[in-house]
């Protein structure tokens, strides 16, 4: 039985042909959304890399720039490079190189110890290869990277030097990479890596070289900033050393000076001081008197240049006493009324302003020296006829501002020097013409400094100068008054004076002759320790400088001896009356200090209050 075969209708056909043409237009809509569908997953990909990639880097730039603000070697931070770098892109061997320059001014390429390779590389020959060059000259990377001034790679290491393309070719390395860390516009150093990979970085990968490149260029400026620091912190130390040695040796000799100039102008004015003591015509009196004067003056100008050394060094210590101010004021004006009547002017002091008595507490030398000095100004800036007035205020309170005017009717001074008169060395025309070495003002001004005062200029309303200094002051009760000078005769004491010097001697027998006192005189420290041992003095006058035992060592021994119930006083009577000085004898045991030259008021005043010892009216501590 055959089958039949049966025809499809034309209508048939026609649908079969329409769905056959369906699909395939389908199978050809799905191959292109596939295809598209690869190529966005193959984007995607390759942007998530990308991404992934960038975040990687821009995480070792951050980690670098950590490392490089927080480590002070700089080993270890580009050490970290390398690790990171070689990490990231799988180049197994880097290196360092320094770029420095020769006294010619040629770049050089400097190897370091600071290499990259796998723990089972052994990279000894290619370290012994790398060797200093010239920078600018030769092939290889190293070469191009500092003419490009920028990261840079080569596909072959042929153009490199033939020993270091040996060594690298053997470990299989055959292309290189390198970028310059720059600082400003200057290349100090070159990274280079070696790898096989074929194919070199893309401009991306040699774009983020030159950002680690600048990273680690701030940790180079971070470190050379350091070592200038510490150069300049080296030579100003150096520097600080060498001016702390000329101060000592400054002082040194200032010291020695001092002592050399004191010690026979002790003798000088000594001796003019027991002439004066003595009866004398009236040509031989002027004749003492100006050698008084001219003695005086010498002393006061050696005291100006310690006072101004003590001034440098801030030595300028406040000794503050009970004295009657008002008192202090007569004494002063009344030393420079005869230089004033001789100049022809008319020296006046008004006190109407002042409490009189006017006891306060404060440092009387610093104020007589600061007063002394102005009124030694105007008489010698005054011409004949002119008039110089000291005046005196207060304002009353509990801590009452004290304030002295010095006017004078002379010339003034310019207003191109005010600014200066006070500065150390600094004198105006008339300073300069009329001679001195300029530091009587400066000397007042650390004066009023060290004691929280003021002083200045201004004008006369009329015409001339008024210098003037304030300090604040504590009110205190009235003292008793010291026995004048010349109530002291036939003191009936026991002293023993060391001194090695005869016109020092001859001047300390006379004048304690003239108040009844005839001291054992020996010539050093340890003829006065055996004169303590054997016999009880009432007084110890002791030099400093001696030979066979200085005054010091001398102190310390009789202290040593433990001789007698009452502790003898012990004065120190010397030229060295520096504050290291003076601390060094009080350390040692003295109990005051007395300078030379010998200020005979003072030693009278040490002696009567050894008189009132020995009476059993007590000894207060001797001022220094």
């Amino acid at each position: 039985m055959t089958s039949a075969v049966i025809p499809f209708s034309p209508a048939q056909v026609e649908a079969a042909s329409d769905r056959e043409a369906r699909i395939a237009r389908l199978e050809r809509r799905l191959s292109r959304e596939l295809l598209a569908r690869r190529e966005a997953e193959a984007i995607a990909e390759a942007a998530t890399h990308r991404l992934y990639r960038q975040g990687e880097r821009m995480r070792l730039l951050a980690d670098l720039a950590l490392e490089a603000n927080r480590s002070d070697d700089l080993d270890t931070v580009l050490r970290a490079a390398l690790r990171a770098i070689g990490s990231q892109t799988g180049w197994p061997v880097g290196h360092v190189q320094l770029v420095e320059t020769d006294a010619a001014a040629m770049d050089w390429l400097q190897p370091t110890a600071l290499w990259l390779a796998p723990p089972d590389m052994d990279i000894v020959a290619l370290r012994r290869a790398t060797t200093p060059r010239r920078a600018q000259i030769g092939g290889g990377v190293l070469g191009q990277v500092m003419r490009l001034r920028g990261a840079c790679s080569i596909e072959s290491l042929a153009s490199c030097p033939a020993e270091r393309r040996r060594a690298a070719s053997a470990l299989g390395l055959n292309q290189g990479v390198g970028f310059p860390i720059l600082v400003g516009d200057e290349i100090a150093a070159v990274v280079e890596f070696f790898h096989d990979h074929g194919r070199g970085p893309d401009a991306e990968t040699l774009a983020f070289l030159d950002q680690v490149g600048a990273v680690l260029g701030r940790a180079f400026e971070r470190r050379r900033a350091e070592r200038a620091a510490q150069e300049a912190r080296a030579r100003l130390e150096e520097s600080l050393a060498a001016a702390e040695a000329a101060s000592r040796a400054k002082t040194h000799l200032l010291a020695v000076a001092s002592h050399e100039v004191r010690t026979p102008l002790n003798a000088v004015l000594g001796l003019a001081e027991v002439l004066a003591r003595s009866p004398l015509d009236a040509t031989q009196r002027e004749h003492v008197d100006g050698v008084r004067q001219a003695g005086g003056m010498l002393l006061r100008l050696l005291s100006s240049v310690l006072d101004f050394a003590r001034i440098e060094s801030g030595a300028t210590p406040l000794v503050p006493t009970p004295f009657n101010l008002a008192d202090l004021a007569r004494e002063v004006t009344g030393v420079w009324r005869a230089a004033a009547g001789a100049a022809q002017l008319d020296l006046q002091l008004d006190l109407s302003a002042c409490p009189d008595p006017c006891w306060i507490s404060a440092d009387s030398g610093k104020i007589e020296q600061t007063l002394t000095n102005l009124v030694s100004n105007a008489i010698k800036f005054t011409p004949a006829g002119g008039k110089i007035l000291v005046r005196v205020e207060t304002t009353p309170s509990a801590a009452p501002t004290f304030r002295i005017v010095v006017e004078d009717s002379g010339a003034g001074v310019p207003a191109e020097d005010i600014d200066r008169i006070f500065d150390p060395f600094q004198q105006a025309a008339l300073g300069r013409e009329a001679g001195g070495a300029g530091l009587g003002l400066a000397i007042c001004a650390a004066n009023l400094r060290a004691m929280g005062g003021d002083i200045g200029y201004q004008p006369a309303p009329e015409r001339g100068s008024q210098f003037w200094f304030s300090f604040v002051a504590e009110a205190v009760d009235a003292q008793a008054e010291p026995a004048p000078v010349d109530a002291l005769t036939d003191l009936p004491l026991r002293i023993l004076a060391a001194e090695d010097n005869p016109a020092n001697q001859r001047v300390l027998r006379l004048l304690l002759e003239q108040v009844g006192i005839t001291p054992t005189v020996v010539e050093d420290g340890a003829a006065a320790v055996e004169a303590a041992r054997s016999t009880p003095f009432d007084l110890i006058l002791m030099d400093a400088n001696m030979p066979r035992m200085d005054g010091p060592s001398a102190v310390e021994a009789i202290r040593a001896l433990g001789i007698g119930k009452d502790r003898t006083p012990i004065v120190m009577l010397t030229a060295n009356v520096f504050e290291d000085d003076v601390r060094r004898y009080r350390a040692a045991g003295a109990d005051g200090v007395l300078a030379k030259p010998l200020a005979v008021a003072e030693l009278y005043a040490v002696l009567a209050e050894v008189q009132n010892r020995v009476a059993g009216e007590g000894l207060e501590p001797f001022p220094i």
